[in-house]
């Protein structure tokens, strides 16, 4: 199954987190890795590729401004900043440098004064560091369950290059599960590919052997072009996606598997 859902999280890296750009662009899209580039210094983590550390300055990107709740974001809306890590840890912190961030659709809710929509979800506050989804490497560590070089994530993973943050809000990762492709953590075998797989599993009712019909509302999305290919799996010969245009469309007929797919926003 991994080889499978793991299409959906191929080709879908932008650009580094120096763009700010990257952030309003890709709140147009349904699901973005943003990879971090690291500072060149000394090895500390070998898969395929050299993770770096560095005790040095580093860059954050935080809310310079709301967009009001039915605005557009913009470039504006947010500002780079440079800082410095405190260099000695307390216990239970641990100091990651950041390897790839996620931008999902929630985010904009989280650009909100107040409602975001969800209780568990607070908005940002203007003048902070942004979070979201994140995965990085440890680069020191006072926390009895992880040590330097461990892979980690978190839902909450602040939007700078570097950060100290406390261990406890940190998943331990074993790049070995992905051959290697860490960025799928934040994709496919991360928190869309399980919303997808339980979605599928406790509310589609698939029945194998049934020769049932499922459709996907939203299905260009990356829960959407998961869930489809899950059905598929669990024995649904026909998924059928509900899309906004034709291009979508097209891409999930010829390359995610559905057998067919509607653009909703038009009338035939």
């Amino acid at each position: 199954m991994l080889e499978v859902l793991s299409r959906s999280a191929k080709g879908r890296n932008i650009a580094d987190i120096r763009t700010i750009l990257v952030f309003t662009d890709t709140f147009h899209r349904n699901k973005a890795i943003v990879p971090i580039p690291v500072p060149q210094s000394s090895k500390c983590y070998n898969l395929n590729q050299a993770f770096t550390v560095q005790m040095a300055l580093i860059q954050q990107v935080v809310l310079n401004s709301r967009p009001g709740k039915n605005g557009e974001p913009v470039p504006e809306n947010f500002r780079m900043e440079e800082s410095y890590l405190p260099q000695d840890l307390q216990e239970g912190q641990v100091k990651i440098c950041t390897k790839f961030l996620s931008v999902d659709p929630y985010m904009r809710c989280r650009m909100n004064e107040e409602d975001t929509d969800v209780d568990y979800m607070p908005p940002w506050q203007v003048s902070s560091v942004v979070t979201g989804g994140g995965l990085g490497v440890v680069e020191d560590s006072k926390h009895q369950n992880l040590q330097k070089c461990d892979i980690v994530t978190s839902f909450t993973w602040p939007w700078q290059t570097r950060a100290v943050v406390d261990g406890a809000v940190l998943t331990k990762l074993d790049p070995q599960l992905v051959d290697g492709h860490l960025s799928y953590f934040l994709g496919a075998v991360g928190m869309p590919g399980l919303t997808s797989l339980l979605g599928v599993r406790e509310k589609g009712h698939v029945t194998r052997g049934a020769n049932q019909t499922m459709v996907v509302s939203g299905a260009a999305g990356a829960c959407g072009m998961l869930a489809g290919q899950i059905g598929r799996l669990e024995g649904c010969p026909r998924v059928v996606g509900i899309c906004g245009t034709d291009q979508k469309c097209q891409v999930l007929v010829s390359e995610i598997g559905f057998v067919a797919a509607v653009n909703y926003k038009k009338d035939e």
